[in-house]
């Protein structure tokens, strides 16, 4: 692992003890991006060849850019990190050490705060007991994540944007980032760029033996394309 904020690593080596102690074949991949080949599989029906961006908000915030079924790593495999995009340049420190982060406003404990600041013990769980406030919060974030989304779609240009989030089940928040996404990006790229709102959680497990799986079954059946 080079570098984790949230845990405080640097450079850690997580392949090679594990090798000492498993005859089985292993693979390190970042949780995000394991989930993301599983995600773009359950949410979209578009040809392989599309590229495709997953974010998954959890108690961070992460993505993963999906090229031709494999994920996009950058140079330095840090490629996808939206929330690290500064969403609030005045905002809350983030692990990372900068302010206003997106992960700082829509990341699990970042709402459980947000929440609590308006009525103490008020979390997303029990929402029911102050409907109005969470509907103002859910659409505040809903805002920010578009406006991301938005700056996303411009860069990356991916045919279908896959949203793995908790607070997907409210319809305002849902609402909210179509809109916001939509007016932060231009006309013609937001109308041909798919939102789809995942309903339940992907398990990073499940994508990372997915990964595992096809990473050892395209030599095999490169062998056998090549004998035919």
């Amino acid at each position: 692992m080079h570098h984790s904020s949230h845990l405080g690593w640097r450079d850690v080596d997580i392949l090679s003890p594990l090798q000492a102690m498993l005859t089985l074949p292993l693979w390190v991949m970042n949780n995000v991006k394991a989930a993301a080949l599983l995600g773009v599989q359950r949410a979209t029906t578009a040809e392989t060849a599309a590229d495709r961006f997953y974010l998954r908000v959890a108690e961070g915030v992460g993505g993963a850019l999906i090229q031709r079924g494999e994920v996009y790593t950058g140079s330095s495999w840090t490629a996808g990190e939206v929330g690290h995009l500064i969403v609030q340049p005045a905002g809350e420190k983030c692990t990372c050490g900068r302010k206003g982060c997106l992960e700082t406003v829509i990341s699990i404990p970042a709402v459980q705060r947000q929440l609590a600041r308006h009525a103490p013990g008020l979390s997303w769980q029990n929402r029911a007991s102050a409907p109005q406030i969470v509907d103002a919060v859910m659409r505040q974030i809903g805002e920010l994540l578009g406006n991301a989304l938005g700056q996303i779609m411009l860069l990356l240009n991916p045919a279908d944007i896959v949203i793995d989030c908790p607070w997907n089940i409210h319809s305002g928040f849902v609402e909210t980032v179509r809109t916001s996404s939509a007016v932060s990006a231009l006309t013609f790229t937001s109308r041909r760029t798919g939102l789809h709102f995942l309903r339940e959680h992907i398990d990073p497990a499940q994508g990372l033996a997915l990964a595992v799986i096809e990473h050892y079954e395209r030599p095999m059946i490169s062998v056998a394309s090549s004998a035919q």
